[in-house]
């Protein structure tokens, strides 16, 4: 078929309008499933200035952006970082605020060394603010060796028994290497 000015732009019009058309369309009608979103949440590590000077004001500020979840950074191995004013805070204290406020934590960072040395206190913690998972942020070794690597790894792993036996999810996020 010869192309034609006419009929490149006939083409192109129906080709515009059908995509158009199945733009409209929800992604289930098509036999896909459906991409709603159905929970935005956000980590407070962006926030912690204005989260430490009004815990529950800054919370309330976050829902209203439309956040519905919340990732908490464990103010305990957090200390340097900014989250310090926090500490004094139990998980159940912190949860109130953060569910009055209309929003959820169902995560949080923590560092390694919170975790080998305060682990039943974290977990404790973390129940208290009705998480799912605890998250390792780091092994805190930046120039260590395979052998350090090794036996961090080793670590986790216990760390993970122990926190699976207790109802609670543990990963890892790689930060600082």
């Amino acid at each position: 078929m010869k192309t034609t000015r006419r009929n490149f732009i006939r083409n192109t019009g129906a080709a515009i309008s059908g995509a158009a058309l199945l733009s409209q369309l929800p992604l289930t009608s098509l036999g896909g499933e459906s991409r709603k979103l159905k929970s935005f949440g956000f980590q407070t590590w962006t926030i912690r200035e204005v989260l430490n000077k009004d815990f529950s004001g800054t919370m309330k500020k976050m829902v209203a952006l439309g956040y519905k979840e919340m990732e908490m950074c464990s103010p305990l191995g957090y200390s340097n970082a900014g989250f310090e004013p926090l500490n004094h805070m139990s998980g159940a204290e912190m949860r109130k605020i953060v569910e009055d406020s209309g929003l959820k934590c169902t995560s949080s960072h923590f560092q390694m060394g919170e975790l080998r040395k305060n682990l039943d206190n974290r977990i404790e913690w973390a129940h208290g603010l009705g998480m799912k998972q605890m998250i390792c942020s780091t092994f805190g070794i930046p120039n260590g060796s395979l052998d350090d690597y090794k036996k961090s790894v080793d670590d986790l792993n216990k760390i993970g028994e122990k926190v699976k036996a207790a109802g609670l999810r543990l990963g890892f996020h790689n930060h600082h290497m």
